[in-house]
């Protein structure tokens, strides 16, 4: 984290006191990045992995949570804050794209086992638009997502077949799944918020 990244996140209002307590907040800022940044990063990546997203990040933005705080200095336990929060936000990222993964897969499914009494004219409708939508949101992902997302979901082969036939590590084409999982379930909602009018 840059001084100037720390200054602009805890610079929020003016005067002379403020001016001071920006620069005792960013003090204490800059001495809790130095000390505990690599160390957190660690303990991130050996928790959930090397991403995504990833530990760098993630301590990054827990560190930019911890500045932008009224009052930073009053956090009893700040090194405790910034994991927790670093955590949190690991979770969250978890979360989205585990509800992103099973909508994808949803609408990616071969749904042969539907009966014929359940093919209505509006559910087929619904089904087209979601379609219609993700494939729009498809097209515009970066090349490289595109083919991991159709080596796996489409054409059904594991990480370790892509990666044999691409040369890409497994970490790579699973990151890569994932920003493109998350990218879709994000455009498909975005597509669905806007057809009902939100």
């Amino acid at each position: 984290m840059s001084e100037l990244t720390v200054k602009q996140s805890t610079a929020k209002s003016g005067g002379a006191n403020a001016s001071a307590n920006t620069t005792v907040a960013t003090s204490l800022l800059d001495d809790l990045y130095r000390a505990y940044f690599r160390e957190m990063c660690g303990r991130i990546a050996k928790l959930f992995g090397p991403g995504p997203p990833d530990p760098e990040d993630v301590v990054q933005a827990a560190f930019v949570k911890y500045a932008s705080l009224p009052s930073p200095e009053n956090i009893e336990n700040p090194r405790a804050f910034v994991y927790k929060a670093a955590r949190n936000i690991v979770l969250d990222h978890k979360r989205r794209a585990k509800n992103a993964a099973a909508y994808i897969d949803a609408v990616l499914a071969d749904d042969s086992e539907t009966k014929l009494e359940e093919i209505t004219p509006e559910r087929v409708l619904v089904e087209k638009d979601r379609f219609e939508l993700m494939i729009a949101a498809a097209q515009k992902l970066p090349r490289k997502q595109q083919r991991v997302l159709i080596m796996n979901r489409v054409e059904g082969k594991s990480y370790a077949e892509i990666s044999r036939e691409t040369g890409w590590s497994a970490g790579d084409i699973s990151r890569q799944m994932t920003m493109a999982i998350e990218a879709l379930g994000e455009a498909v909602e975005r597509g669905r918020k806007k057809q009902r009018g939100g």
